[in-house]
């Protein structure tokens, strides 16, 4: 089924984003152009749709359903035209005419292919199973918006959450990562046809691949994450800056300012992509000497863009907390008794997140490439993600970018910076990435052509050296991509080799003990979960938890009630009828619980609760408090 529906969602994207540009007066001057900006577009529109349908309690599949069949009637019924009459000033014809073009080419045809094999397996990384799939499963089986104070990240708007959401209500958990794998696919086909915009075309495919090679990029390209939808929005919000600056036709302008309100929706760690749209506009201005008048129209064109954007998740979080900015601007606006987060929590999460990386310092930051390139981890605190080798190899290329793409540096560099010195998680750095993809290929271009102008001898090997480098880059990527899929194991999956609870049980630990949980509480009972991940897309009952700081709740019980009496009263008042947890962090050394604390729960567990699992390190237990 998955496969006549995922098509049809993407076209729908395609026919929204079409009709909606047509309407504000955006031509496109070639099918390649349409298909870059056209997707985001009507992904953007469906979102905005799907959330009003969460306003009016209609998460159905039967609401769905409608919403793509109103979809498809805004272009199909004039798709025919478009195809047999495309746009006369195709730019260059595809043609692969050295041998890095094809290298390139066809690396991202075996790694669109690998991750689409990944996409077609069960869900299995964190941030899917905590929120990014866990709430929008949530919502739909509650049919609406319903307030999930346990979990910080139901208060972050959640822009692309409702697009898988949306698949998730019409094909499942396969169907919401096909569309993940559609928009890393979106951002490489943006990366290609702005290389080739801007006359880079011989380096567009090595931008592409190179881009998508990048193994953390990899890694989640097919995963329902939001780290590569932002970049993707990023990219076109300064793309669409560059053809507004062109063509200056206003619908650019427009474009500009939604698609930056939507990188900052998807997620707040591309902020930056406001204040640089406002510089833009500033900056346009400037340049066309444009009044006064029109200048606070442009702005507010932007405010309104970020109006129709954010402010239905704004409303939502003063709705439930009173705090429309909620988990954020605590200490001024509250917010705490409709949210289980403080002001101390947000602080002791900022300095986590002050930990990533290899430090703030001058030097660190002379050092990032290398640093990225070559100690660049997974699951570690050295930026928590792997950048493979092409980082540094292509930094110089950006030292011979025009003095016309300024700009371009300029957005890149603020970028950085701000990932810099806020967050050095891998992932978070991808909208910068996807920019310096752009700008690696431009500057590349420009080498080139300087090669050209050189004497006969060192030409000859300079042009083979370049290419030469940057393929076994490319391939060195490849290779750490390809091993990170043949880990995954998907394909036993897919073949029948291996059942999903087996595929889940090689990569989430948590997995039997969850499963546990499912068999033995019903849908009245509800349990606390404590160190176990918060991997509440896994179960099917009720559960409290503690974002990122797990055992918070259990904490302050204990720290507030010290005989067996008084905790059986708070659990009976919070209605809770087990815990399962993991014994490392409650019991073992350098546990979240101090010694008195321990003591208390372990004389809980030993006289109100049943053991139902000790297995590993996990722990289920029912609660015996009547």
């Amino acid at each position: 089924m998955n496969a006549i529906l995922f098509p049809i969602l993407f076209l729908s994207f395609y026919l929204v984003g079409r009709f909606a540009a047509s309407r504000v007066g955006i031509r496109f001057e070639s099918r390649s152009e349409s298909l870059a900006f056209c997707p985001p577009l009507g992904m953007l529109l469906l979102s905005q749709a799907t959330c009003l349908l969460g306003f009016l309690g209609l998460f159905h599949p039967i609401a769905f359903s409608t919403l793509l069949i109103l979809a498809l009637s805004t272009g199909l019924p004039r798709l025919h035209k478009s195809i047999a009459s495309p746009p006369s000033t195709e730019s260059n014809s595809f043609r692969l005419k050295s041998p890095l073009e094809k290298i390139s080419i066809a690396c991202l045809s075996l790694l669109a292919l690998l991750s689409l094999i990944q996409a077609l397996g069960p869900a299995f990384h964190t941030d899917a199973l905590v929120y990014h799939l866990a709430i929008p499963k949530t919502y739909l089986e509650a049919g609406r918006f319903v307030n999930l104070p346990d979990n910080v990240y139901s208060f972050f708007p959640l822009h692309f959450e409702m697009l898988y959401l949306l698949a998730y209500g019409l094909g499942g958990e396969v169907l919401a990562q096909l569309v993940a794998w559609a928009t890393s696919l979106q951002l490489v086909c943006l990366i290609y046809v702005y290389c080739r915009a801007k006359g880079a075309g011989a380096w567009a495919g090595f931008a592409a691949a190179g881009f998508l090679s990048t193994p953390t990029f990899f890694q989640y390209s097919s995963a329902t994450y939001v780290d590569l939808p932002s970049a993707l929005y990023a990219l076109a919000a300064f793309f669409a800056w560059e053809l507004w600056r062109e063509r200056r036709q206003n619908g650019w302008a427009l474009l500009l300012c939604l698609f930056a309100s939507t990188a900052t929706a998807t997620k707040l760690t591309a902020g930056m992509a406001l204040p640089l749209a406002f510089l833009g506009i500033l900056l346009y201005s400037a340049a066309h000497k444009e009044s006064i008048g029109k200048i606070f129209q442009r702005i507010g064109l932007l405010v309104l863009s970020v109006l129709f954007i954010m402010s239905p998740w704004w409303a939502k979080n003063f709705y439930y907390s009173g705090n429309p900015f909620a988990p954020f601007l605590m200490e001024w606006l509250g917010g705490e008794p409709g949210l289980n987060w403080d002001v101390a929590r947000s602080m002791l999460k900022s300095e986590y997140y002050a930990m990533m990386g290899m430090g703030t310092g001058i030097l660190d930051l002379l050092l990032l490439p290398y640093n990225l390139s070559v100690h660049a981890k997974s699951s570690s605190v050295q930026f928590d993600g792997s950048a493979g080798i092409l980082i540094l190899l292509l930094l110089p290329a950006l030292f011979a970018l025009p003095r016309k793409q300024r700009p371009l540096i300029f957005v890149v560099c603020v970028l950085v910076l701000f990932w810099f010195y806020n967050f050095q998680f891998l992932r978070f750095l991808a909208p910068a990435l996807a920019l310096f993809a752009v700008a690696s290929a431009l500057g590349l271009q420009t080498i080139s052509q300087s090669i050209e102008s050189l004497r006969p001898g060192l030409k000859k090997t300079l042009r083979l050296l370049l290419p030469t480098t940057l393929a076994l880059g490319l391939l060195y990527n490849l290779s750490l991509d390809v091993q990170n899929w043949r880990d995954t194991q998907t394909i036993a999956y897919l073949t029948g080799q291996e059942k999903r609870s087996a595929f889940l049980n090689r990569h989430i630990p948590q997995w039997p003990a969850y499963q546990s949980a499912n068999a033995n509480f019903g849908p009245e009972d509800k349990i606390m979960l404590a160190y176990m991940r918060n991997l509440g897309y896994l179960l099917e009952i009720p559960f409290t938890s503690d974002s990122f700081f797990e055992a918070y709740t259990l904490q302050k019980i204990l720290k507030t009630h010290s005989s067996v009496e008084e905790i059986s009263q708070e659990m009976r008042r919070r209605n809770l009828d087990g815990i399962l947890f993991d014994s490392r962090y409650i019991f073992g050394a350098g546990a979240a619980l101090s010694e008195h604390e321990q003591i208390n729960f372990q004389r809980f567990l030993k006289t109100r609760a049943l053991p139902l699992l000790e297995k590993n390190r996990f722990h289920l237990y029912r609660f015996m408090l009547n």
